[in-house]
């Protein structure tokens, strides 16, 4: 179960589709307070009516079965847990994750996640992160509740050209926690040498669907999927 899993293995292709994802930007959800990495995802898949081609076979991602997530008249479509969906046009691919992973297995789904990431050859990933608002110091209490970790220079200008600020160094603990999934992409991408970009967002729990529109607005703008980022 802990073993890497390479491309050919993980990714199962939807019926008829084929996939090359190089030089892709990917664009994934860390699970955290409010889901709001996966509600973007969402809005952005069903906006820009981006088909789904395929899905992961993931050992360390709790089993998930239900009906579509997605439409808005749900037709019996299945979901799963880790589904991937693709704009070829953009050279843009999500990875939606609608279930946890398995408790303990943070570091083996990092590493398997990475190598499949390395093995495709994306050229970036972006991770969509929510984090509890009560961690704020005191300074980021007023203005944006956005805040990126970036480890390449390409896409700490990437991040800034649409107005999102470095996380503060005193936050970075708190934000990125030992153990978490976040933490182990973050050391496996930089390990293998792989572009990623974290969008921090600090939210409350409760009603979140505006902090979904609004990660989905600033993902817009760094990827044009969609014609409005409004």
């Amino acid at each position: 179960i802990n073993a890497e899993y390479g491309i050919e293995s993980m990714f199962v292709v939807a019926q008829g589709e084929q996939a090359s994802f190089y030089s892709d930007t990917l664009i994934l959800p860390s699970l955290s307070i409010g889901n709001v990495g996966q509600l973007a995802i969402d809005l952005l898949i069903s906006t820009a009516e981006i088909p789904r081609i395929g899905f992961l076979n993931e050992p360390n991602v709790l089993p998930l079965v239900g009906n579509d997530a997605v439409s808005e008249k749900p037709d019996g479509t299945i979901a799963v847990n880790l589904e991937v969906y693709r704009l070829s046009s953009s050279k843009v691919t999500f990875l939606q994750q609608r279930a946890p992973v398995i408790k303990g297995r943070n570091t083996a789904f990092a590493s398997s996640i990475t190598t499949w990431i390395k093995e495709a050859q994306f050229a970036q990933v972006i991770l969509l992160l929510s984090t509890n608002a009560a961690i704020r110091v005191d300074s980021q209490l007023k203005g944006s509740q956005m805040r990126f970790i970036s480890t390449s220079d390409t896409l700490t200008s990437l991040a800034e050209s649409v107005g999102l600020t470095p996380l503060e160094d005193e936050s970075y603990a708190e934000v990125v926690k030992k153990g978490t999934v976040t933490m182990n992409i973050i050391e496996q991408c930089k390990s293998l040498g792989i572009k990623l970009l974290v969008v921090v967002f600090f939210v409350s729990e409760g009603n979140n669907i505006s902090d979904g529109i609004s990660t989905a607005n600033v993902v817009n703008k760094m990827t044009n999927l969609c014609y409005s980022s409004g």
